[in-house]
Formats: structure tokens, C-alpha cells, sequence
């Protein structure tokens, strides 16, 4: 089962600035970004499925976003080294479709990817294109919106920053799919960011789906601190506090599991969605539900 919220947007790109540079060409599958307009550049090329294949980007200098919006890095399958440099004041204003699904600094990746070594300071990310608080888009995050592969976030800092949407919203990922998806974060950092969404949110990513009952992501040496939460005030919540019946499998075959549940709870749709979890929110098999013991609705197939 999904769950949506759409906004009915026209969605603003960085459309004048990428009219004044070329695509840039990976040579020797390295490219080397030192400059804003190079940056605005690299989205560009990133527009085609298999440019980015293998291809490492290096960044050479700190970066300043200020005074210019865009759409994410549509799609990315390689490395994206930032070489212990910061990228400052980036305002992502649009998502990689017209369903208002995907953003972030790299919207999609359909493979392999991996983004080490770099910070991100006071970001704005929105789904839709005029910058006004509103609780609409699926599947966001500050570095990356979605991602269906093996995934290594190592050495990245997100601070000071702040991101809207409505379901599956993280700091560092929005989602990971299975089957194929494989989340490693290593000594990550995310520190004083807000969150305004309805559900699946993390200080790390919204969320990220098991296979077969077991955890497609990993957690090493990271420090998620002072994350604000901004829930949707138009949805209802509720406190879900007792002992939940988990399957080993996730799915109505697999051998009873308990797990004491305390936390607070999207109530939609006949089912109790995780709103959120500090590290990530984990979602199995939609063919189980968890039932909680004293509450009359299910866990949507969820352990946070």
C-alpha cells in the first residue's frame, strides 16, 4: 500500500544558467567541479540514464549555491567525492517527475552509488517550486531522493538544514527500494535539520524497505543530533505504546516476533504508519500487518 499527497506545480529549474554552459564530458570517467556554473553543468549531463555509469566526480572547492534554484541531478551511478569540501546554501525547488516524487541534491539512482567525503550546510529543499511551507511530495532527502541499488554514504555531513514533503522524507535518503537495495551510512553526520513532514521520516533516511525480513541498511559510527520535527498539522496522530507481533519473513508465513512499540503514529487509511525514527523507519512484506496488542488498527507492515 502507498500513500500520497500531491501538489499541482509547475517546477522551476535552473533553467537560465543551464542554457549558459554545455554538458560537461567525463574524461577518463573523471569529472572535477570547482565552480557553480560546472556544477549546473553536471546536472545537465546527468539528464541521460547512462552518462554518469562508473564516472567519478570530484569536487575541488567549496561550493556556494546562494541566489539560484534547481531541480535535482536527475539520475547518478557513480562516485561523488567531495573531498572533504562544503557545499553551502543549496535550494532544490522541484522533484525528478511530474508526480512530485523524488528530490534532493541527486534525485534517482538505479545502481550502484556512492557519495563520501563532502558537507551540506544550510540546504532548502522543496518539492514544488514556490518556497511556501506546504506538506506535498513523496520520497525526498537533502543528498538523495530514491535509490534502488547498493549504496555507500560515507564521511557526509548534513547541518543547519531543512526539508519538506509528506512521505518517506530523510535528511541524507528519502528511500530505499528492495529488491536490490543495499544502504550503508559510515560515520555520517546529521545535526541540527528539520523535518516537516506526515510520515516516514528519519534523521538519516525516511525509509528504507527490508527483503525477506531482513534489514537492507547498515548504520556505522553516525550521529544524528538535534533533529526538529515539523508533523503535518492537518493529519492525525496517535500514540502507540504496547507490544507488537512481528513475522521473521514479514509475511504471515514466518514465525511470530514481538517488539515493545512506543512512539508516535500516522493513523490513516485503516493502519498505524511510523512517523518517525532517528535513524531510518524499516517497511517488510505488504502482505503482513503487525497487530499491536490493546489498539484496534495495525502496524502498515512496519518496524522503526
Amino acid at each position: 500500500m502507498k500513500l500520497y499527497k500531491r501538489a499541482a506545480a509547475l517546477i522551476l529549474t535552473a533553467a537560465t544558467l543551464l542554457s549558459l554552459v554545455p554538458p560537461v564530458s567525463a574524461a577518463d570517467d573523471h569529472v572535477t567541479v570547482s565552480s557553480a556554473k560546472e556544477f549546473y553543468a553536471l546536472v545537465q549531463s546527468c539528464t541521460r540514464d547512462v552518462w554518469s555509469q562508473g564516472v567519478t566526480v570530484e569536487l575541488t572547492a567549496d561550493l556556494d549555491l546562494s541566489g539560484s534554484d534547481f531541480q535535482p541531478i536527475p539520475i547518478f551511478q557513480g562516485t561523488f567525492h567531495g573531498n572533504g569540501h562544503t557545499i553551502r546554501n543549496m535550494k532544490v525547488r522541484g522533484c525528478t517527475n511530474s508526480s512530485v516524487y523524488g528530490v534532493g541534491f541527486i534525485g534517482d539512482i538505479n545502481g550502484a552509488v556512492t557519495v563520501k567525503d563532502i558537507a551540506f550546510d544550510g540546504a532548502d529543499v522543496f518539492f514544488v517550486n514556490y518556497a511556501k511551507p506546504q506538506f506535498a511530495g513523496n520520497v525526498g532527502g537533502i543528498v538523495l531522493g530514491y535509490t534502488y541499488g547498493t549504496t555507500l554514504f560515507e564521511n557526509v555531513s548534513v547541518t543547519n538544514s531543512s526539508i519538506w514533503g509528506y512521505g518517506k522524507i530523510g535528511i541524507l535518503l528519502g528511500m530505499g527500494a528492495d529488491p536490490g537495495v543495499k544502504v550503508t551510512f559510515k560515520d555520517c553526520v546529521s545535526k541540527n535539520n528539520t523535518i516537516h513532514a506526515a510520515y516516514d521520516m528519519g534523521g538519516l533516511a525516511g525509509m528504507i524497505q527490508r527483503g525477506n525480513g531482513v534489514d537492507n541498511a547498515r548504520v556505522e559510527n553516525c550521529t544524528v543530533e538535534n533533529i526538529t520535527v515539523d508533523f503535518d498539522p492537518s493529519s492525525t496522530y496517535v500514540d502507540v505504546k504496547g507490544t507488537a507481533t512481528l513475522k521473521s519473513n514479514d509475511q504471515p508465513s514466518g514465525t511470530d516476533m514481538t517488539k515493545a512499540i512506543d512512539g508516535k503514529y500516522l493513523d490513516e487509511r485503516g493502519y498505524y504508519w511510523c512517523a518517525y525514527g532517528d535513524y531510518y523507519v524499516s517497511y517488510g512484506n505488504s502482505s503482513y500487518d503487525a497487530p499491536v496488542e490493546g489498539y484496534r488498527i495495525c502496524l502498515l507492515y512496519t518496524s522503526d
